[in-house]
């Protein structure tokens, strides 16, 4: 499979780079211009659902990346997902107030590894699908939650609790949109900055990440 260069776009790359530092748990982008990832809070921007490579590779049959892209994008999801030892599906801010698929949402008082926006190949972090330059471009967390427990039935008692998510991220979004910021960035129950709960570059038993890069050293 040929390597993702020159992808995304410059413009689009930017733009991305441009929305997601807004988020960064340190206000520095060192870590990027070194190709390394860096720590981006959730419960601001997005929350991030946190699956298990082996919940997709079932439905794959392989860790093939088209294989992987295609089971993605079936369910009309086509940007904002990260490989970093786990799959991370950035979703809008709020979904994991609401969240019951058994697999975990992060979101306040926990931050991720995020790789650089130009970053679409391993080794590390990298993006298995295209980075979100706006709240816009994150994933549908109805079609998510239906992908991870390959719930074919739209009736499925996933719909209830994910249109709640769906309609918070709504609320979020004309929130960002009227007021021209992002969310604050304090957890609501503790009042506390939320510091804690870093996430990324999980591995198998083995050690091993996995695009194959081998033990994980997430930051």
């Amino acid at each position: 499979m040929k390597p993702r260069s020159n992808w995304p776009a410059v413009d689009a790359g930017a733009a991305a780079s441009e929305w997601l530092s807004q988020g960064l748990l340190v206000p520095s982008r060192r870590e990027w211009l070194r190709g390394d990832p860096a720590q981006v809070l959730t419960g601001v921007l997005f929350d991030a659902v946190q699956i298990p490579v082996e919940a997709i590779h079932s439905q794959t049959g392989s860790a093939d990346r088209d294989a992987v892209e295609a089971v993605f994008r079936s369910a009309a999801i086509d940007s904002a997902v990260i490989v970093y030892g786990w799959y991370y599906a950035l979703v809008p801010a709020g979904t994991a107030r609401f969240w019951t698929v058994p697999c975990e949402c992060l979101g306040l008082s926990h931050s991720i590894g995020v790789p650089a926006p130009h970053r679409a190949d391993p080794p590390g972090a990298y993006w298995l699908l295209t980075p979100p330059a706006g709240a816009e471009d994150l994933c549908d967390p109805i079609g998510l939650a239906r992908l991870i427990t390959s719930a074919a039935d739209p009736e499925d008692d996933l719909s209830p609790s994910h249109e709640h998510a769906r309609a918070a991220a709504r609320l979020h979004s004309r929130e960002v949109e009227s007021t021209g910021r992002v969310a604050p960035i304090i957890n609501p129950t503790t009042k506390e900055h939320p510091m804690s709960g870093q996430h990324g570059g999980g591995s198998d038993e083995g050690g091993n990440t996995s695009d194959g890069s081998g033990p994980s050293t997430g930051k």
